[in-house]
């Protein structure tokens, strides 16, 4: 489930120790703890020629919040990052883009949209690492 392409956007705000995203409700966009839209790209998404770009929807974002909050730090994540500091709740999101019988079609929108997450422990993240670092090495053998 962790092979999924695109970026996330994670906040630090001061004296908060916690992880924070922005993220779409259906009519509105806000930051939570834990959550963080999901920036995906694709070619020819709305026809010919006009393509999602990925990287830019997340600096926009990251542009609108700046303005209304300076003092937060903002950083774009590749999702393929190894030091990538959250573990992404895949399944949720999966689980999300069933069809439903809803306005949406979907099972639950805001889910399929916004990625829920959990903070990587120091060890989580030299495994992912390390994961990464053996992958290079593999396929460099090939």
């Amino acid at each position: 489930m962790g092979n999924h392409e695109g970026y996330v956007v994670l906040i630090k705000k001061p004296n908060d120790p916690r992880l924070y995203g922005p993220v779409e409700h259906s009519f509105s966009i806000a930051v939570q703890v834990n959550e963080t839209q999901y920036w995906w790209g694709a070619k020819d998404y709305w026809g010919p020629g006009k393509h999602i770009d990925a990287m830019q929807r997340a600096m926009d974002s990251v542009a609108y919040w700046k303005k209304e909050y300076p003092n937060w730090e903002y950083k774009i994540w590749d999702l393929k990052d190894p030091m990538l500091p959250i573990l992404i709740d895949w399944a949720l999101y999966e689980d999300a883009g069933q069809t439903a019988d809803t306005l949406s079609g979907l099972k639950d929108k805001y889910h399929r949209r916004n990625l829920s997450f959990a903070v990587k422990s120091a060890h989580d993240i030299a495994a992912s690492v390390m994961k990464k670092t053996l992958q290079v090495i593999e396929d460099r053998d090939v």
